[in-house]
């Protein structure tokens, strides 16, 4: 492991030491029954953030990105609110550690509270840990594909805006996946199952102007850009600069890209696409007798 991702393996797993410490005292104020209720509202905060989020999404389209990167926030902003609704309500309704009168029992509402502070504890850095680990992922695809066109005479990437940012996110990943937690977190991880390597292909592929254009020739995508609002869409000079620049974020605010992202039609294809296999084409060395493809 290196330097900068030893320095957040100290960090991170401080501030979890830190987080816990504080949750265990909360949980001995609010007492067992008020901190019962903040756990089974945080659990219900988590399953409906995730079975919810895609209904929340299409609420949040001011936001100027494609639907499907909405059902994050979505199931953010949906968790948070039934989190926060359960846990006012049970401030209204029970008593805390400090409220009991009699010793024995105060004692017991506070331990017991403590127990479930700390179950708390452990459940926010775990979800936080995993935020960052696919952040993290997400960080390290960006790099890769921007490290292709922004070059000095050096021979290293130009930093940008948000250059550093996304280098300190591949380090925290980084620290979290060699470190002594890192086979627990792999082993816990909700992500879909090779969503990390889909990623990573990604970036790999986009990081190579000859990869770019066989992913471009493979059959279900050379047929999804016979569609008329792909086709007017690769023929726009403004998302051609962007994507000839690897500016991402530029493109997913884009509104002729939004719209074609959101049509039906086109979400239908994509989702039938076997993406890792597109990859994994693009990816691949040419066979002999294989003509290169011109980019559209």
């Amino acid at each position: 492991m290196d330097g900068d991702a030893q320095g957040w393996e100290k960090i991170l797993l401080g501030g979890a030491g830190l987080l816990s410490l504080l949750l265990t005292w909360r949980g001995w104020r609010l007492g067992l029954v008020r901190q019962a209720v903040a756990l089974v509202a945080l659990g219900c905060g988590v399953g409906a953030g995730f079975l919810g989020g895609a209904f929340v999404g299409p609420w949040l389209r001011w936001m100027g990105v494609p639907d499907f990167l909405l059902t994050v926030p979505g199931g953010v902003l949906l968790g948070l609110a039934l989190y926060l609704t359960i846990v006012g309500v049970s401030a209204v309704l029970f008593k805390t550690t400090g409220d009991q009168g009699f010793g024995p029992v105060r004692w017991f509402y506070g331990a017991g509270g403590a127990v479930l502070g700390m179950v708390s504890a452990l459940v926010l850095v775990w979800l936080g840990f995993e935020a960052i680990r696919f952040l993290g992922a997400v960080a390290q695809t960006q790099l890769e594909a921007g490290s292709a066109v922004a070059k000095t005479k050096r021979g290293r990437a130009r930093l940008g805006p948000g250059h550093a940012f996304s280098e300190s996110l591949v380090d925290m990943r980084a620290s979290l996946d060699q470190g002594p937690l890192g086979g627990i977190l792999k082993s816990l991880d909700p992500a879909p199952a090779g969503l990390e390597v889909i990623l990573e292909k990604w970036g790999r592929m986009l990081a190579s102007a000859e990869s770019v254009q066989r992913f471009q020739g493979y059959g279900p995508v050379r047929a999804l850009a016979g569609n008329p609002m792909v086709k007017d869409l690769m023929e726009d000079a403004e998302v051609v600069r962007a994507f000839t620049q690897r500016d991402w974020m530029g493109l997913l605010r884009n509104g002729k890209v939004l719209r074609v992202l959101n049509d039906p039609e086109v979400g239908a294809a994509l989702k039938a696409m076997d993406v890792e296999k597109a990859l994994d084409y693009a990816l691949s060395k040419p066979e002999k007798g294989e003509a290169p493809r011109r980019r559209p």
